[in-house]
């Protein structure tokens, strides 16, 4: 099986239990006054950003983008949230070389920093994370039609993978963590989220048709509160290791 910087962990290391102790440890590297930003009070705003975000695509509200007719609604995942808490305590915005669980075999990850000067109350943590995320979203200008029916290996731009993780239709789960500190005269705020899936190459990003949640399986079809996404109850099989998969 193929595994790329995205996927570079054997079974045994993917199912390995999340270590609390372990989570607790900053990386030598971070400044002394680095500390955990609280995530659990913006659950509901970074579900609500990347469900809000997913329906419009879904409905085809984005110019340029086909509509998707399998596209999951996301929920919360802790163990994810737990797990990329490591990521973000090495203070560095760089990419997990391992990040799958037994539950997630592909899991896909987005980092970004954020940097200011003055004071470190002239941003809130809950503006901060919405702009990334909103960031992350923005990358949809280079992606094309092309590139969501099969996701190609090589990119002309590859900030596009951060759009592609947001929007991949088997994206059901996503946890996030973030650090606040201060660096060379500026605040700095690392944020990192975990999903359920990754960019496969080869694979379509989502599946595109004449109308959203047509291909949704459950027997509900769609999410209530949004309706351009397939109820939360959706399987996509996100656990199964597939020979030769390769990820971005």
């Amino acid at each position: 099986m193929s595994r790329p910087s995205g996927f570079a962990c054997p079974l045994r290391t993917r199912i390995r239990p999340f270590s609390p102790i372990l989570a607790q440890n900053f990386s030598e590297n971070c400044p002394k006054d680095v500390r955990e930003v609280k995530i659990e009070p913006h659950h509901k705003l970074i579900l609500t950003l990347f469900n809000e975000l997913r329906n419009n695509v879904a409905g085809g509200k984005i110019e340029g983008l086909p509509k998707a007719v399998r596209m999951a609604k996301m929920s919360w995942c802790e163990e994810l949230s737990h797990r990329v808490l490591l990521n973000v305590k090495t203070c560095e915005s760089l990419p997990d070389k391992c990040r799958s669980i037994e539950r997630f075999a592909y899991a896909g990850q987005n980092n970004a920093v954020f940097q200011y000067s003055g004071a470190e109350t002239e941003y809130t943590d809950a503006e901060i994370i919405k702009e990334q995320i909103e960031n992350w979203f923005a990358e949809r200008s280079n992606a094309s039609p092309e590139i969501l029916a099969s996701f190609p290996e090589e990119l002309p731009n590859k900030a596009v993978t951060k759009f592609t993780i947001a929007v991949a239709e088997k994206n059901t789960h996503v946890g996030c963590a973030a650090v606040r500190f201060s660096r060379d005269f500026y605040n700095h705020f690392v944020l990192t989220c975990n999903f359920a899936t990754s960019n496969i190459v080869g694979q379509p990003v989502y599946t595109p048709g004449e109308k959203a949640t047509t291909g949704c399986k459950n027997r509900y079809g769609a999410a209530y509160d949004y309706p351009n996404l397939c109820y939360a109850k959706e399987i996509y099989d996100n656990e199964k290791v597939i020979e030769n998969t390769q990820t971005i």
